[in-house]
C-alpha cells in the first residue's frame, strides 16, 4: 500500500457553490482506488479530483 494525496474540489450538484476543498491523503494501492475513495465520500456532491501524487 502506499499514500496517494488526492487534491479534490467538491461542488454542490449543479452549482458553482464549493462544498469542500483541499488535499486528502489516502491509503490504498492505485491511484485509481484514491480518487474513487475522495469521490465516495462526498457522495451527492459532483467532486472534480484536480491532482494525484
Amino acid at each position: 500500500m502506499k499514500v496517494y494525496k488526492v487534491t479534490y474540489t467538491a461542488y454542490e450538484k449543479g452549482s458553482c457553490m464549493v462544498v469542500s476543498e483541499g488535499v486528502m491523503p489516502v491509503h490504498t494501492s492505485s491511484s485509481y482506488e484514491a480518487e474513487e475513495t475522495v469521490k465516495a465520500m462526498f457522495s451527492g456532491l459532483e467532486v472534480i479530483i484536480r491532482h494525484t501524487d
